[in-house]
């Protein structure tokens, strides 16, 4: 391969992958999005969660993100091997649940 073959292999793969787009994460409008609010005490979060499978809150306009290990009104207890004095109950409200829930876990 001669070294103009190189370049132009090397100038149209650069080229396509300046052309592609770029994801862009949104927790606020994505089609999975669900807002709520989490109460921790007298602290109360903006929410967003992506799916109730994944077990995770994001908190809006911020990195955190409350790791949920157990839901006990719909049975769920995961993450065994946590330390029981890092975990916090908190309350989660929903539309999509309906209802505000329990939630056990801890902020990362």
């Amino acid at each position: 391969m001669n070294l103009r073959h190189k370049f132009v292999t090397a100038s149209v793969a650069l080229a396509a992958v300046a052309a592609a787009p770029t994801a862009l994460a949104d927790p606020i409008n994505g089609h999975n999005s669900t807002p709520g609010t989490l109460t921790c005490g007298q602290s109360v979060y903006p929410t967003t969660s992506g799916s109730f499978a994944a077990l995770a809150i994001q908190v809006v306009g911020s990195t955190r993100v409350f790791v949920v290990k157990s839901v006990p009104a719909f049975g769920i207890n995961v993450g065994g091997g946590i330390p029981s004095k890092m975990l916090q109950s908190c309350t989660l409200d929903e539309p999509s649940i309906g209802f505000p829930v329990t939630v056990i876990g801890l902020f990362t």
